[in-house]
């Protein structure tokens, strides 16, 4: 029996706020938006707390050799200029390669806030852990707040992998929307696709590029056990 078309994505959004991963998160979004055929959206958040502590005379920085400086004004608005041009270039050449339309966004705030008030309904959200400052657990409560209007939240591995299936946990009660997503996946990034139950996945840890899952899953398993396992075999995490 043949399935019925699905409607795919209708934006990637992609939050970045200075993580040193923003190379891998961006190549992850821009594949996903080539890969599904839909238009980019990057966020960069210039953190308030940081501006908030330019001229406070113990907020300093320290390079590599352990000499320190006042973090300033004019520092933290010149690093966020510096960021954001970087990552202008980098989209521009990967989005024109790949014939993506993308759109770019700097609001200054609070980065998990600025992040949810930019998700539509449907949105594909591509963040690093990175960006997101936050232990497993805050890491699943705020990836829990973004779906309640987002389609999925990736975790882009540390490097991009070359080979690989897409695996979808379901099976049982954790069913929903973590198979059609993968398959669709699939077919937008020319991987194979494999379904385990969640049961398999616990036991055998079997590999692949990138692992499909609802977010009970993780939240059942144990939010740390459960990143750990997808940083392991240098997968990306997609949670529905």
């Amino acid at each position: 029996m043949t399935e019925a078309p699905r409607q795919p994505p209708q934006r990637i959004l992609v939050a970045i706020s200075g993580s040193q991963e923003f190379h891998m998160t961006i190549d992850a979004a821009v594949n996903l938006a080539a890969g599904f055929g839909t238009a980019l959206q990057c966020v960069i958040v210039e953190h308030e707390d940081l501006m908030a502590l330019t001229g406070l005379p113990f907020a300093r920085t320290f390079g590599r050799s352990g000499m320190s400086s006042a973090v300033t004004l004019e520092g933290v608005t010149g690093y966020f200029r510096r960021l954001a041009r970087s990552v202008e270039h980098e989209l521009g050449e990967r989005c024109t390669r790949f014939n993506v339309r993308w759109t770019l966004a700097r609001p200054q705030g609070d980065y998990v806030r600025e992040l949810v008030a930019s998700v539509e309904y449907g949105d594909v959200v591509v963040v690093s852990r990175g960006d997101a400052s936050a232990g497993p657990g805050p890491l699943l409560a705020m990836f829990n707040t973004i779906l309640e209007k987002a389609a999925a939240v990736v975790i882009p591995a540390a490097k991009p992998p070359k080979g690989g299936r897409v695996l979808a946990l379901s099976g049982g009660t954790m069913d929903g929307k973590a198979r059609a997503l993968a398959h669709d996946i699939a077919l937008a990034t020319g991987r194979q696709l494999a379904v385990v139950p969640p049961t398999e996945f616990l036991t055998s840890g079997p590999h692949a590029a990138i692992v499909v899952a609802p977010i009970e899953f993780a939240e059942v398993m144990g939010a740390t056990r459960f990143l750990h396992s997808i940083e392991a075999m240098g997968a990306a995490a997609v949670l529905v």
